[in-house]
């Protein structure tokens, strides 16, 4: 999971405890965190949504959203929503995250797969039967890319 922003002015490291305050509207403004002095927008999934659950879980902990948080039905449509206006930050998948774009450091850690960023999803796949050709290829490349 990646942490994006609107622009690069409003900071470029949150830990943890600031994103919570980020996405809940406890932290209200950019400047607090030593960024530009802009209103915090944040745009998250709908609920139900795979993303925003892993986010509740791993993240958010029962703590509600701001109330004039805008929501996504898909990362597409949160980026899009970045652009609306400064000040912005959304959660979408690593790989839905624009090439020019820099993520936020979460406790000083990228995003990627090594397990040390904060938020990170597990993905399972399942089949009827022991996958052949490229499917089982792409499963056997897959796993082999996550281990450490």
């Amino acid at each position: 999971i990646a942490v994006v922003v609107s622009d690069a002015g409003l900071t470029t490291d949150v830990s943890a405890e600031e994103l919570v305050g980020l996405l809940s509207g406890r932290v209200g403004n950019w400047s607090v965190l030593g960024g530009a002095a802009r209103p915090v927008l944040p745009v998250i999934p709908l609920p139900e949504d795979d993303l925003r659950l892993l986010i509740d879980e791993q993240l958010m902990r029962g703590t509600p959203y701001a109330s004039g948080a805008r929501l996504a039905a898909e990362p597409e449509q949160a980026l899009a929503l970045l652009t609306e206006g400064p000040g912005a930050v959304a959660l979408v998948p690593l790989s839905a995250a624009p090439e020019n774009s820099t993520p936020l450091r979460l406790d000083g850690a990228l995003p990627s797969t090594s397990g040390e960023y904060g938020l990170m999803a597990q993905v399972l796949a399942i089949g009827p039967s022991e996958p052949e050709g490229a499917v089982r290829d792409w499963l056997v490349w897959i796993q082999a890319s996550q281990e450490p």
